[in-house]
């Protein structure tokens, strides 16, 4: 076997996890993923199946040697397993972190074995090849969807066509910028239409420049927002849930003098992360009883007048347990959104019918259950938000299907989550790096509250307001800016359906071409 190959493919994953944060920095190198795919795609190429699994496990091994190096110490704080067995664990988990790579590895062989040549040459194109490997990577199943097409972000606002086309599309131009550095290397030549293809593509993106100066003009609808970050430790949380008084005391003492300290102007809403009141709820007695509601909140509603949205954990009834996020109005009205993407191992464990016999031998899983509805929040008079918890907000999908018919469309979107979990590690900027999209393509702010860091307001444009970083205990008060009528992109009408059908358009023009070329 070819060792240059070999080091080759653990190189290119060390470069594709360079394109994220790395080592609990905000510095990342954004050419590193094309490079990466560019190795991986020249090893590739021309080896047997086997050195290609071979060169896919080395791959992964360097994403995850660099961009997920976090894995052991989440395995310890969030499943209480210890070194080594969590290093080792981590170790294994490089060879799911990229599972659809593989998929396309087998696809390429086994196509190459088995499919008439007269396919083959239709699919035998770069425009095709980058599509098939866009759709499998980002459509395929991944723990953590970090793909090439988002270290694109150190062009905004520059990325107009990200309103139409979503992410999706900015992935799908790296594979054919890697695809031209291959053909590069091997023939000194660059393909023409790939070529002229994006060239057009980064015309368009500076053409249709994502611009918000005449927001604040237009604006009629703004509100005063007190984001709450506690910094709560994960010992304390976890001792607070399992009784202890004084971290439940020191816990609500923290929450109440925050959210209680003196603003600069009136307050709407106040927001708590994620699960961060300490017990279970039963938010059905809400409906019945307002004076279930717990006193803490009571209590600031009545200092502030503000309406207040936390992360909880409800037990509306039996044995069913959710991941939710739950509004509180200034009227003591409620409403609650339970979590619809849970996260596999840390909320639930993927073991259909054993589950339940599963529990007693993972005690760090909160085995929750799955929410299966969207709820749109009311705030007050015309102002709409939605709740995405943790990682839901990596997700365009789901949040397209969650809103495509919902007749209020949010003004802004709230993420709660609570990264204590993964410590002072690379996940907290990750996380946010890859939350950057989500506002830029549905067109509306997002407003990120976490227990620890990094807590701040993500805008339609790609920038970001004051950050609360890593470890900080303090309050983030801002202005939040909104238009009369709250604005949709194109991809929060369509979804990734345009992709699909540009990329249609593509292989229809390929095999074109190529009949016409075999013709004369």
């Amino acid at each position: 076997m070819n060792y240059l190959s070999l080091f080759v493919c653990f190189f290119g994953g060390l470069l594709y996890a360079s394109g994220f944060p790395i080592l609990g920095t905000t510095y990342y190198f954004f050419l590193g993923p094309i490079i990466g795919f560019a190795f991986l795609g020249w090893s590739i190429k021309k080896s047997s199946i086997k050195k290609n699994i071979v060169h896919w496990a080395l791959f992964s091994l360097g994403f995850y040697s660099l961009g997920f190096n976090w894995i052991p110490y989440t395995l310890y704080e969030f499943g209480e397993i210890a070194s080594p067995v969590n290093q080792i664990l981590g170790l294994l988990s490089s060879f799911v972190l990229l599972p659809p790579l593989l998929i396309f590895i087998l696809f390429f062989h086994l196509g190459n074995k088995y499919l008439p040549q007269r396919i083959l040459r239709s699919l035998n194109d770069p425009f095709t090849i980058c599509a098939l490997a866009t759709l499998i990577l980002e459509l395929g199943p991944t723990l953590f969807p970090a793909f090439p097409g988002h270290t694109w972000i150190f062009l905004s606002p520059y990325l107009g066509l990200s309103n139409i086309f979503g992410e999706i599309i900015f992935t799908y131009c790296s594979f054919l910028i890697s695809f031209q550095l291959v053909t590069f290397f091997e023939t000194k030549k660059l393909s023409s239409s790939v070529s002229i293809f994006l060239g057009l593509f980064f015309i368009l993106n500076f053409y249709l420049k994502i611009d918000q100066t005449d927001l604040e003009k237009d604006s009629q609808k703004n509100i005063n927002l007190r984001i709450v970050q506690a910094n709560i430790g994960n010992d304390s949380k976890t001792a607070s849930e399992n009784g202890d008084a004084k971290s439940i005391f020191d816990i609500f003492r923290t929450y109440k003098k925050l959210s209680n300290m003196p603003s600069d102007a009136p307050l709407d809403l106040i927001i708590w992360p994620e699960t961060a009141y300490p017990f279970n709820i039963k938010s059905e007695q809400f409906k019945n009883n307002r004076y279930y509601i717990p006193g803490i909140f009571t209590n600031i509603i009545k200092n502030t007048n503000a309406n207040i949205f936390t992360g909880i954990r409800d037990n509306p009834s039996g044995e069913l347990l959710y991941n939710s996020g739950l509004l509180i109005k200034n009227n003591l009205n409620t409403q609650i959104y339970y979590k619809n993407k849970l996260l596999p191992f840390g909320e639930y464990i993927p073991a259909g019918p054993f589950t339940n016999k599963l529990k007693p031998y993972f005690p760090g899983v909160a085995f929750f259950d799955r929410g299966k509805e969207t709820i749109i929040f009311d705030l007050k008079k015309d102002i709409f938000f939605n709740s995405l918890i943790c990682y839901e907000v990596l997700f365009p999908q789901l949040i397209f299907r969650q809103l495509k018919e919902k007749k209020n469309k949010p003004d802004f979107m709230v993420n709660i989550t609570n990264d204590s979990w993964y410590g002072n590690t690379s996940e907290p900027e990750q996380h946010l790096f890859l939350s950057r999209w989500r506002p830029i393509e549905f067109g509306i702010p997002l407003v990120r509250s976490t227990n620890t860091g990094v807590t701040t307001v993500l805008y339609p444009n790609g920038s970001m307001s004051e950050r609360l970083n890593w470890g900080e205990k303090r309050n983030l008060d801002v202005k939040l800016v909104l238009p009369k009528k709250s604005p949709s992109t194109i991809f929060s009408k369509f979804g990734n359906t345009l992709f699909y059908f540009l990329v249609f358009v593509l292989f229809g023009l390929s095999c074109l071409r190529k009949r016409k070329t075999l013709f004369n």
